[in-house]
């Protein structure tokens, strides 16, 4: 690797004035010593290149994080960001609303059961849109604010990658496995014994044995892994959407948001036929695979969008 193409690489890394006072000098001294032809010195060479730019890049993620989630930004952005979420998890709440449809035959230990194992799951769903008002609020402030919303989107995927799998992926199943006892229980002869759906639950849960349902498991967690790793990279896709419909106000900010659904709705909906028709008899794991690709698309089409009319004005 030649300096002039580190030279590049670290400056779309580092801000400016991190990149003269540290990297900088390292590739200096790198290419004078590069002409003795040393190969000894010239490893040691790029390995102190390697130090200066990791030793940047912390300071300035550092300055990042400090922007990212300083007082100012708490009490503005991730507010904000706040409000949305529990407006959103509310909205979501609603989708249950079909439980009440079946009360019939789950029954109320039943509906009540699933309704709370459920609350994990729509918490999580709503954590990477929170990056869009994160991402407006700090775009607005700043004026230029890729680096700290990037930073963040970065820690909320994490936290939703982690969250997902030691409690949402759990309580989802424990979910199921109450709505299926509660359609067992539903099933059984009146003549029987009145069982509890607890003690259905337990029956319908026991150790898988039989291959085929081995290979059935090991299937559903292939795609749950799937899904997991595609919202979580899909909370960068929001953070796209925040930082172009930072620079919209008014009614325009309002139909960029029903055209850029439209959009992402569109070319959904075209990727989730073309995996279905391939894959007719399972699932395949690119449908969740689907849903970020397309919201890349539209955050990246809309960035695209807003930089040009900055430009043109």
């Amino acid at each position: 690797m030649t300096g002039d193409l580190i030279a590049f690489v670290a400056r779309r890394l580092l801000r400016e004035r991190t990149y003269d006072l540290t990297v900088a000098p390292a590739i200096a001294d790198c290419g004078f010593e590069a002409e003795t032809r040393l190969r000894a010195r010239r490893f040691f060479g790029y390995l102190s290149i390697s130090r200066a730019l990791a030793g940047a890049l912390t300071i300035d993620i550092g300055d990042d994080l400090a922007i990212a989630f300083n007082r100012e930004a708490r009490s503005t952005a991730w507010r904000t960001a706040a409000h949305v979420f529990g407006a959103l998890f509310l909205f979501n709440l609603f989708s249950e609303s079909r439980l009440i449809f079946d009360l019939a035959t789950l029954g109320i230990d039943a509906a009540a059961a699933v309704f709370m194992w459920r609350l994990p799951d729509h918490a999580a769903a709503t954590l990477p849109v929170l990056l869009i008002p994160v991402a407006i609020v700090l775009t607005r402030r700043l004026g230029n604010a890729v680096r700290p919303v990037l930073i963040s989107a970065a820690i909320v995927s994490c936290v939703f990658a982690a969250v997902s799998v030691a409690v949402v992926v759990p309580s989802t199943r424990t979910a199921e496995h109450y709505r299926q006892a509660a359609y067992w229980r539903a099933r059984m002869d009146a003549a029987d014994s009145p069982r509890t759906l607890e003690a259905v639950r337990q029956e319908l849960t026991a150790p898988i044995m039989r291959p085929d349902q081995r290979r059935a498991r090991a299937d559903r967690n292939r795609f749950l892994t799937h899904d997991i790793l595609s919202r979580s990279a899909g909370t960068f896709a929001f953070a796209l959407i925040g930082i172009a419909f930072a620079r919209t106000r008014g009614w325009r900010a309002v139909s960029w948001a029903g055209l850029a659904f439209l959009s992402y709705s569109i070319v959904l909906f075209a990727l989730i036929e073309m995996f279905l028709r391939l894959y007719a008899a399972q699932v395949p794991a690119g449908v969740p695979w689907s849903r970020t690709f397309a919201l890349f698309l539209v955050g990246t089409l809309a960035l695209l969008v807003a930089r040009r009319r900055a430009v043109s004005t």
